[in-house]
């Protein structure tokens, strides 16, 4: 985006030797044209003043250890859904053009069939899992009734730099499943997108 003159605000976590999560991985010069706020999400402060000048919100913003879930439910929970409702609040107010919410394969679980459809049931095997599937129903409901215009990305499992190619053979189930359910899931509600390779 930026190398399409996009200009970018990026929300990145508080870290006290100044570093930039993932975006440590971009080079210096792409990150001297992003503008770079340190904060927490679930500060509405700091998201309001993140947002205020935005025209469209892409939100990756998450926990996303499952161990950790089981450790510390409540602040994945606190991150997970109040922080992503301080986003959408945001958005609201603000009157965003679009909010990008991102998706998670951990919605279905372990598959108990193939392929998995529109009527597969949600099953929170985790705490992350459960904050996942509770932050896709606030964005649909923002989306639905709010007059948030906002779509839903399911990158099930893509390899990115974060992850290691070649997963187990469970991985490369859910990336098989994820395909098929994130083509379904959903689909008469709100706009959902999957990308392929």
């Amino acid at each position: 985006m930026v190398r399409q003159s996009a200009r970018l605000r990026a929300l990145v976590p508080y870290k006290n030797r100044g570093t930039y999560g993932w975006l440590e991985g971009s080079s210096l010069e792409l990150r001297r044209s992003i503008a770079i706020v340190q904060g927490d999400l679930r500060d509405p402060d700091i998201v309001d003043r993140v947002a205020t000048v935005c025209q469209y919100v892409f939100h990756l913003g998450a926990v996303i250890s499952i161990p950790y879930s089981y450790i510390a439910p409540i602040d994945v929970t606190r991150v997970n859904v109040g922080g992503r409702q301080k986003i959408f609040n945001a958005c609201r107010r603000y009157g965003m053009q679009r909010l990008v919410h991102t998706s998670s394969s951990e919605l279905s679980g372990t598959a108990q069939c193939v392929p998995i459809d529109a009527a597969y049931p949600l099953q929170a095997q985790s705490a992350y899992s459960a904050t996942k599937i509770a932050a896709d129903t606030l964005v649909e409901n923002y989306s639905r009734f709010r007059d948030v215009p906002a779509v839903t990305l399911c990158l099930f499992n893509l390899c990115a730099p974060a992850i290691r190619p070649g997963g187990d053979s469970d991985d490369q189930r859910r990336t098989a499943l994820g395909q098929e359910y994130s083509q379904t899931r959903l689909a008469h509600t709100y706009p959902r997108f999957h990308l392929r390779d």
